[in-house]
């Protein structure tokens, strides 16, 4: 499999606005046995910050880049039964993942969750632009084993800080892995948010997951 190329074929597809091509593109590669971890992190995660930086350039208008998202989004629902049929079936623990305040950017984390789950937890994803008050009635809810909170902008660093807070004010025993672009831009921010754990990519968050679960939660 000539991942560079896969990539390179996803781009194409994304910036013509070809769905269906994307996602047979996708469909060929899981058939020649790529795993999804490779998918979301040598294609996917690579592909999006390809369309982010022509935006950024204006190369290419909102409505494309948003229309690339949706697409991304759309190939990964299409795949859903193939995640689950390859779930590990030990639980190993329970686990919110959200992005807060007026976070919009929710494809990174959304991957994460997939990956995450094929290993065996049960994740409540709850999405993008989630208030404070809400992801904190879900973890007094739920009670979960592991929170992530994902940022791809550092204006939301006072929600996030006062998250982190709530959440250790409540049960400190419970870890918070913080991710996301902010946090990659601005180092200092994972120190002032208080988060336990700063995962900078999947392969890190996933081995924090694995950790976690390796300590009998």
């Amino acid at each position: 499999m000539d991942i560079e190329k896969l990539k390179e074929d996803y781009i194409s597809g994304l910036l013509q606005g070809d769905r269906h091509r994307c996602r047979l593109l996708v469909k060929k590669a899981l058939q020649e046995k790529m795993t999804l971890q490779e998918l979301y992190e040598q294609v996917f995660a690579p592909a999006m910050v390809e369309i982010g930086r022509l935006w950024e350039m204006n190369e290419i208008s909102i409505a494309q880049e948003h229309l690339a998202t949706a697409i991304t989004q759309s190939v990964i629902s299409s795949f859903y039964e193939y995640l689950f049929s390859h779930k590990n079936k030990e639980y190993k623990g329970k686990m919110i993942l959200t992005c807060v305040g007026d976070e919009l950017h929710e494809l990174g984390p959304r991957m994460l969750a997939d990956l995450i789950e094929m290993e065996g937890w049960d994740v409540k994803y709850l999405g993008a632009n989630i208030p404070v008050d809400a992801v904190f009635e879900m973890v007094v809810q739920e009670k979960p084993d592991l929170i992530g909170i994902s940022a791809t902008i550092e204006g939301n660093k006072e929600d996030i800080k006062k998250l982190v807070k709530r959440i250790k004010e409540y049960d400190p025993g419970i870890p918070v892995m913080v991710g996301g672009l902010a946090f990659i831009i601005s180092p200092d921010l994972y120190e002032y948010t208080g988060g336990d754990f700063l995962g900078k990519n999947f392969v890190e968050a996933l081995e924090f997951a694995r950790k976690l679960a390796g300590k009998g939660m």
